[in-house]
């Protein structure tokens, strides 16, 4: 539901969050109203309230919140992204390094295996 972005699929989903014991539903709704929204800041009970102001914009101003919500969101998830990568790469140079050079992938042990059209190492595999 957190695909169609209106108020009304926002506020059925609300709904479902208010619900008194705790269920799959409610952790679907939250999931589905932060999709809707582009906000991953709003804690469960404070759905209540953004949907209330979201009531009384009009339509253009619901719209362009929504747009520049999933934008900043857009944006923080690709930083995230990038500074994983580093982090990433930072833990391969370091696994590299303290790795005897006999050990490391292309190290002695790849020289010593036939190489050339054909040769595909013991397994058969060119993997």
């Amino acid at each position: 539901m957190g695909s169609y972005r209106s108020r009304e699929s926002a506020a059925t989903l609300v709904e479902i969050l208010s619900e008194s014991t705790a269920s799959e539903r409610q952790t679907l709704a939250q999931q589905s109203l932060v999709s809707l929204s582009g906000r991953d800041d709003v804690p469960i009970g404070g759905w209540s309230a953004w949907l209330n102001e979201a009531v009384a914009l009009p339509e253009r101003e619901w719209q362009a919140r929504l747009l520049a919500a999933h934008i900043r969101r857009e944006r923080e998830l690709e930083s995230e992204l990038q500074r994983t990568e580093r982090r990433l790469a930072d833990a391969w140079n370091r696994i590299h390094l303290l790795t005897p050079p006999e050990q490391r992938l292309g190290g002695a042990r790849a020289a010593a295996e036939p190489s050339g059209p054909g040769a595909c190492g013991r397994s058969g595999s060119i993997w």
